[in-house]
């Protein structure tokens, strides 16, 4: 039934009124999918973007990110960062979509394996201990006191994380200082588990994983000393090699620790074969910089140390996990080299932002596949 209400209703169109109008129609009729909540989450991501849009031209926005997400598989803030405004049907097209990219995944991944040994990250690092350089611990309930207690007497300063951590939700740095009643931080870590278990979609674990903090190399640090400075390699096998695809460099800025685009960093495209940055950095929020804010440094012409490390890295790591085709890894590089920070099965296509570009075409013509419909959802 859902599928045959879209498909008398979708069209691809330049006209903005059009597009009004599809996505009015398509909201009144999945009234249970567009509810209070949903609408304000909606509302609250177009405010943030656009908060100069105010009463009916803000309305008319949702409605033309309401037509996006059909049409094109995009979310209300990809619609904004990516231009999509002013951008014509042939050139969202040239898009992969966060609903659309799951078409790709799931022809190249096996999903439910890459849940399993990528996406839970004490599994991964489990798997891929020696290319993490750093110890890290899993916490599940109170039994689990005494290995928190010993972790915490090597490393007063480490990360902490959910199991299934996602975009950034539930990531902070920890402090021990002597003072610190271990025993209560413990308790607060165990109970901040469960919530995110009960407020996150994906996963419903409540376990969480505590992290030795990474040391990273000065030339990195240069650019924002607060936060691990990591280069994304999204990387796929295809015709018997792996290949990097479209590598960034993710940086933060504010002195915040976190490098997350849901809190302001920065993504600046790297050459793959050099390792060279060549662009600005962009952010979600729709700010450029040809020089980080806090540091002065100029991004563009930046060349990333040890870059052929790197590669090979990520080739190599790539190799463990033939039937997980499509990887988005983040590395660090530290005094001794680079370390694995994490794998994603279900990563984003997010260079499509540092390129500021659709990557969907030259995506399929290089795996040599594309999907059969022509909407995501059918």
């Amino acid at each position: 039934m859902l599928q045959e209400t879209l498909k008398a209703k979708l069209i691809h169109t330049d006209d903005r009124r059009e597009m009004e109008r599809i996505g009015e129609e398509i909201m009144n009729a999945m009234p249970s999918r567009y509810d209070a909540r949903t609408m304000g989450l909606m509302k609250a991501a177009v405010a943030k973007s656009m908060p100069d849009l105010l009463g009916d031209e803000a309305d008319r926005y949702l409605k033309r990110t309401v037509y996006g997400y059909w049409v094109y598989g995009v979310t209300t803030k990809e619609w904004f960062y990516y231009g999509f405004e002013n951008k014509t049907d042939e050139e969202k097209c040239e898009y992969i979509g966060f609903m659309d990219r799951f078409s790709y995944l799931r022809h190249l991944n096996n999903l439910e394996l890459g849940q399993k040994v990528l996406d839970d990250k004490y599994t991964a690092y489990q798997l891929m201990k020696r290319f993490y350089k750093r110890e890290i611990i899993r916490i599940a309930d109170e039994k689990d006191y005494e290995v928190f207690a010993d972790f915490v007497s090597r490393h007063t300063v480490f990360v902490k994380k959910p199991l299934n951590a996602n975009i950034g939700i539930g990531i902070r740095k920890i402090t021990v200082q002597p003072d610190t009643d271990l025993k209560a931080l413990f308790e607060e870590l165990l109970k901040e588990g469960q919530l995110h278990a009960k407020s996150q979609p994906w996963g419903n674990s409540s376990d969480i994983i505590l992290e030795e903090l990474i040391r990273q190399d000065e030339h990195l640090t240069q650019l924002h000393a607060e936060s691990v400075n990591v280069v994304r390699v999204n990387t796929f096998r295809a015709c018997g090699k792996t290949l990097c695809w479209y590598p960034w460099l993710k940086i933060s800025q504010g002195g915040k620790f976190l490098t997350s685009a849901s809190e302001g960093s920065m993504g600046c495209s790297v050459h793959s074969e050099t390792g060279v940055v060549r662009g600005p950095g962009v952010t979600e929020f729709g700010a450029l910089y040809h020089v980080h804010p806090d540091t002065g440094i100029r991004l563009e012409g930046f060349q990333i140390p040890r870059w052929d490390e790197c590669r090979r890295l990520a080739e190599e790591v790539s190799d463990l996990f033939p039937d997980i085709r499509f990887i988005g890894w983040d590395f660090a590089l530290t005094p001794d080299g680079w370390c694995v920070v994490e794998g994603n099965s279900k990563a984003e296509f997010v260079e499509q932002l540092t390129e500021g570009r659709g990557t969907k075409r030259e995506l399929e013509g290089t795996i040599g596949w594309k999907p059969d419909r022509e909407f995501w959802w059918e």
